[in-house]
Parts: structure tokens; C-alpha cells; sequence
């Protein structure tokens, strides 16, 4: 703490002296923003700490203790701030009031308002509005003829640019063909391009219309608030990048569906604002009944080589109308469906990536696990049109394919002609094929669903019946093949 004034001003006439009291005179110096204390026998500043440097467009809030050490009252007067022109007012608060002009702020002493031993606290916030140094001086006068001289003391901090970084937003795992009763998760995903970090970064997506919350991860840095999601970030450095995940539930048609995310950090100037908002549109489709039907072909046959029960069925579309992709909906054994790309409220469904034509035909395999092996009671089968599957193959490392076999079962019709492959596993790693009909895989796809390996597995066997797996069965092409990717 850093005292600073004069004392008792002594002269020849000591009965102007004693008629007017100790006149009191206190002279500060400029002192740098931090933990700052003047005083002398008449007044006692005491200034909190500022912070120094600032940064351009941030704020910084000045709080001032005056106490009166004359030993007597005081008459009216003033405390006053005046800044240079680097600064703008924000707020101010004393308990007397106070006035306002450009670069100045006097607050009111009334009256019999300042005994001996007071102590006055004002409050003083201002914007910094350009670089370089910002000097503010805070003065006390009183209004008693002289008898005291005022007190000053000049605060300086420095402001400075903000540290450039290039924040950027994603939404992914949004899709177009969601249904009512469809369960969507997506991602919003936060990143720094640098070159420097970025503080206090803050996500803020509007919340999905005709959707319910599901879940929100992680939970303890995701708000959803009026309508909105808040993601808190928290610090991104150079390349660094953040995700959060929202889960939620379609419940109502709308063609149009907006939702769009922004990302803002107050503490840093961006060099490339062109990246920090993204607009997505997720229609939630009504399903077209009855232009795709449904036939079972088989009975529920139990295969050796996968372990699964299996029925063959049959997809038509019997409109006038193409359609895009399939998604089969099972009710009745829903608990035992395992080759499930998605569900929709309590059913599971399969989806057939290839487009249906007017009265064109397409078998598809259902695989159920059923500990018994005996066939059970047909479930109840819907199938509509839906937009295209987004078949693009996922990215990730290449897996070593250690078999790759034609299968025949004579016991078993329906494995005839598949395409076995056995690849090693990590446990519980995920797993796609990627399939092509020609060998430089110009145009791969990703059969679906993604394999999982089970607990304590170390290698996992898979067969290419076709669809839904495939968009054909590998009969009927001439030639087919395969790599694995082991999914991230």
C-alpha cells in the first residue's frame, strides 16, 4: 500500500490558523493499475486492483474508498473521474448519485454526508475503445474555501488488440430423412484454427422445432435455455477442437426445420468470421403409406454360420411413383431384430439404400436371435420410401481381411452363394465394410450397419447376403470387393 500527501500547512498567522483548522494538502503521482492506497492526514483513497493490460472492447471496473481523516466534519463536495479518450462510460454507482459527460464523472458529496472517520465508496466501469494507454484520475474536493486541497491520484492501464484465433462451428450427424418417432443425434463441434488461444468460448444453437430433448453430453457444460443450447466451450488452443452431442426425438412433420449454431469468444479478435456460424435445415418427413408392400417369403430358418434365425421377405413398390431408399419397420419381434440400422419410437427398422422403381422388386434378409432356433410368429412388417441413404464409406484405419470365402450350406438354402469374411478385432472396437465392383474402389459404399465386437472377442465373421446389408447380393454382380475400416 503506497501512502502519499502532505500534512499541517504552518504560517506567521497562527490565528488564521487555529481560526480555519489544519489546512491539509495531499499530491499523488501517476501509479500503474494494481492494489493502490493514497492518504495524508486529510482524505484516504483506496483504490482495488485494475487490471493491466485490457483488452480492446473488454471492460474495467474501478472501486474507490475515500475516508476522511481530518477529525472534523466536511463540508459538500465532489469525487471526480476523469478518463482519456481510450475509454468510454459504462456505469458508475456512488451512494449520493453522480453525473455524466464525455470523459468525465463527478459524483455528489452532499451535506453534512461525510463525518470525520467516514468513508465513501464509489464504483466506476469503462469500455476500452482503442489501443494505447488509458489514464484515469480521480480527485477529491471539498467545498470549504481552501481550507482542504483536493487529493488525486492517476490510475494507467494499457490496452491491448485481443489475440487472433480462427474460431469454427459444425453441426454434423444432421440427416433429411427423419420421421416422426426418429431418434436423432448430432454434434456440435467447436474448433481454433489459431494461431493463438481462444478463453471463454461459447457455442449457442437454436434448439431444434417439432423435437423433444433427449439428452444432452456432456451434461455439466450444455444448457438448453429459452430455446437455445449453450455449449461452453472453455479455452481452445492452436488446432484444438471440442464436441458435444445432443440426442433428440422427432415428433411432428415439418418440411422446413432450421436450426443454426454460433460460436463467439469475447477475448479474442478472429481473423476468419466467415466460419462461425452454420444453418442446417431438418425436415421431419410424414411417411408415404402403401406404395411399398410387404410379403414374407420364407419361414424363420436358423443359419449355423451366423447363429441367427433368418426370414426372406419381399420389397414392391406398387405406386407410379420411385422411390429413393426403403425402411422396413418390425413389430412383433422387436427385441430379437439384429440387423437393425435405426428405430422409430418402439419399432426397430432396416433400411434398403437403393431406389425402388415403379414396380420394380427387391428381396431383403431379416435376422433375428432367438435362443431356441425354432421359427417363430411372422412380426408385423410396414415399409415406406424414404431420401437417399447417405451410403458414403466411413473413414478410419484399413483392417487386414484374413478370409475371404464363398459360402455354401446345403442344409441351408438361403446361405447359398455369400461372401464370408473374417477379420481380427479389437473388443468393443466398431467396424465397416467397404465394397465395390471395381478394385480401385472408385465408387465405394458402406454396407450398414456397422459391425460392433462382441465382449472378448478377437476376430468377427461377416457375410454379404445382400440387402438390406448390400444393395445387391453378390450373385449378380461380376465381381465384388471388399475392405474393412475399423470406424474412430
Amino acid at each position: 500500500m503506497t501512502w502519499c500527501g502532505g500534512g499541517q500547512q504552518h504560517g506567521e498567522n497562527t490565528g488564521r490558523r487555529h481560526a480555519l483548522g489544519r489546512v491539509l494538502m495531499l499530491a499523488c503521482g501517476v501509479l500503474l493499475a494494481g492494489p493502490i492506497a493514497v492518504g495524508a492526514q486529510s482524505f484516504r483513497l483506496a483504490l482495488t486492483n485494475t487490471p493491466s493490460p485490457i483488452l480492446l472492447g473488454s471492460n474495467i471496473t474501478y472501486r474507490l474508498s475515500v475516508s476522511n481523516a481530518t477529525g472534523f466534519n466536511l463540508n459538500p463536495g465532489v469525487i471526480t473521474s476523469d478518463y482519456n479518450r481510450n475509454a468510454e462510460f459504462v456505469w458508475a454507482a456512488g451512494p449520493f448519485g453522480f453525473t455524466n459527460i464525455a470523459g468525465r464523472v463527478v459524483f455528489a458529496i452532499p451535506a453534512n454526508s461525510f463525518p470525520a472517520g467516514g468513508v465513501i465508496d464509489v464504483a466506476l466501469q469503462l469500455r476500452g475503445t482503442n489501443v494505447g494507454r488509458l489514464t484515469n484520475t480521480f480527485t477529491v474536493a471539498i467545498d470549504d474555501q481552501g481550507q482542504t486541497t483536493p487529493a488525486s491520484t492517476n490510475v494507467v492501464s494499457s490496452i491491448e488488440l485481443p489475440p487472433e484465433a480462427d474460431l469454427g462451428v459444425a453441426l454434423v450427424g444432421l440427416t433429411d430423412g427423419v420421421f416422426p418417432g426418429d431418434t436423432i443425434t448430432y454434434q456440435l463441434v467447436a474448433t481454433n484454427g489459431g494461431p493463438q488461444p481462444a478463453t471463454e468460448v461459447v457455442v449457442s444453437n437454436l434448439f431444434l422445432a417439432h423435437v423433444s430433448l433427449v439428452s444432452l453430453s456432456p451434461s455439466d457444460r450444455l444448457q438448453l435455455t429459452n430455446g437455445f443450447v449453450v455449449f461452453s466451450v472453455g479455452s481452445l488452443t492452436n488446432q484444438q477442437s471440442d464436441t458435444a452431442s445432443l440426442t433428440v426425438l422427432a415428433t411432428t412433420a415439418a418440411p422446413t426445420n432450421l436450426t443454426w449454431a454460433v460460436i463467439r469468444a469475447p477475448a479474442v479478435t478472429d481473423t476468419n468470421p466467415a466460419n462461425n456460424a452454420v444453418t442446417s435445415n431438418v425436415p421431419i418427413l410424414a411417411p408415404v403409406l402403401g406404395q411399398v408392400v410387404v410379403t414374407n417369403l420364407s419361414t424363420q430358418q436358423f443359419n449355423p454360420q451366423t447363429g441367427w434365425m433368418e426370414q426372406q421377405v419381399l420389397l414392391e413398390n406398387v405406386s407410379t411413383a420411385g422411390v429413393d431408399s426403403v425402411r422396413l419397420l418390425v413389430d412383433g419381434l422387436t427385441n430379437r431384430l439384429v440387423n437393425v440400422t435405426g428405430t422409430n419410437g418402439a419399432l426397430p427398422y432396416v433400411a434398403h439404400g437403393a431406389a425402388l422403381a415403379p414396380a420394380e422388386r427387391v428381396e431383403l434378409v431379416l435376422e433375428y436371435a432367438n435362443p431356441t432356433r425354432t421359427a417363430g410368429a411372422d412380426p408385423i412388417l410396414t415399409a415406406y420410401g424414404t431420401p437417399p441413404l447417405d451410403l458414403t464409406p466411413a473413414s478410419g484405419s484399413r483392417v487386414m481381411v484374413e478370409r475371404v470365402a464363398v459360402i455354401h450350406h446345403p442344409s441351408v438354402t438361403i446361405n447359398n452363394g455369400r461372401i464370408l469374411l473374417e477379420w481380427p478385432v479389437t473388443d468393443g472396437a466398431a467396424y465397416q465394410v467397404i465394397y465395390d465392383e471395381q478394385v480401385d474402389f472408385r465408387a465405394a459404399r458402406g454396407s450398414r450397419p456397422t459391425v460392433t465386437a462382441p465382449a472378448g472377442a478377437n476376430r468377427v465373421q461377416w457375410l454379404d447376403y445382400g440387402p438390406p446389408r448390400t444393395l445387391s447380393t453378390p450373385s449378380k454382380a461380376p465381381a465384388r470387393f471388399y475392405q474393412v475400416i475399423q470406424v474412430p
